[in-house]
């Protein structure tokens, strides 16, 4: 992991002291798991309410880092949701415009950029779906 990034996950656990984050290179379960679900992070709430990050420390992009931040920032501000659902797409496409919106200020690669923009599109049209393609 990027010693900047470090930083970065440093100065989140300290705003925000009860988000678990747990990283692939110190569990290797949060490896497995990532690679299986071919995600380089995710973030979740327990029903206990623990929110928890994983990340593939080894393999990620920044962007990937900062949507699970700001996911964890939601279920803090906003609770659970279930997946898929309207609310959850909704979420996913907040993060992502927010991660477009800003990608220069995140310091985002255009590459990054490209790929949260594929992925806002997507989640649109399946938040559409949803909604009956109203």
């Amino acid at each position: 992991m990027l010693k900047k990034d470090m930083r970065i996950i440093e100065f989140f656990k300290i705003k925000y002291k009860d988000v678990v984050i747990l990283k692939g290179s110190e569990n290797n379960e949060i490896k497995r798991y990532l690679e299986a679900v071919r995600a380089e992070a995710s973030a979740s709430m327990d029903l206990d309410g623990t929110i928890t990050i994983m990340i593939n420390d080894e393999n990620y992009t920044k962007s990937a880092l900062y949507e699970e931040m700001a996911h964890a920032i939601q279920y803090k501000k906003r609770g659970n949701v279930t997946a898929p659902s309207v609310d959850y797409y909704e979420r996913e496409i907040e993060v992502a415009e927010c991660l477009i919106e800003n990608h220069d200020r995140l310091g985002l690669r255009d590459e990054e950029k490209e790929q949260t923009n594929i992925n806002l599109i997507k989640y649109k049209a399946l938040c559409n779906d949803l909604r009956g393609g109203l």
